[in-house]
């Protein structure tokens, strides 16, 4: 479960659950928001805290070790990383499986992902708002959009996703989402 409201400066440190997963986030970081995805489509009891980036609280600097979101906390155990938490749910909780079983093909998706998901990174700019020219934004992603044309090729199928929830499409889900958003809006 997500709250809406935002720690920030001032603002008193959440109590923890013993036990219960909790994840900060920030609520349109598109990376928080592939852990979130995961969270839900695996159905974990969990809890997200919202922290304002830009008036951090004064506790964030102990529960973000790098200064950045998602974090996932459980009792003594920290994770930072989209792609490192969602590695770990896959293990901890293996059902439904949303990462490939087959190291290699789980390779390949992750080396996928490292290399597509900086092509959403136009749509992003777009959606916040910064520096943005929309014709610009639009030529620079139509031009590292490619990538999934040329992913296709090599997996030799007519369509990107099979029908099971694979970690790809949560990851890019976010962005999709966030960038559609800004779309609508216009």
């Amino acid at each position: 479960m997500m709250t809406a409201r935002a720690y920030q400066t001032g603002m008193a440190f959440p109590s923890l659950t013993p036990g219960k997963l909790r994840l900060y986030s920030v609520r349109f970081c598109p990376f928080a928001q592939r852990v979130l995805l995961m969270l839900t489509a695996k159905n974990i009891d969990h809890e997200a805290i919202n922290i304002n980036l830009n008036k951090r609280p004064e506790w964030s600097t102990k529960v973000l070790p790098a200064r950045t979101v998602p974090v996932l906390h459980q009792d003594s155990m920290v994770i930072s990383g989209s792609m490192a938490i969602a590695e770990y749910l896959e293990e901890v909780y293996p059902s439904p499986r949303l990462l490939p079983s087959d190291p290699y093909r789980k390779a390949l998706d992750r080396s996928f992902l490292d290399l597509s998901l900086p092509a959403l990174d136009p749509v992003l700019k777009f959606y916040f708002k910064k520096g943005v020219n929309a014709d610009s934004d639009w030529s620079a992603f139509l031009a590292k959009a490619s990538i999934f044309e040329k992913e296709l090729g090599i997996r030799k199928r007519p369509y990107f996703f099979r029908r099971e929830a694979w970690i790809r499409r949560l990851c890019q889900l976010a962005n999709i989402f966030n960038g559609s958003r800004s779309v609508d809006f216009f």
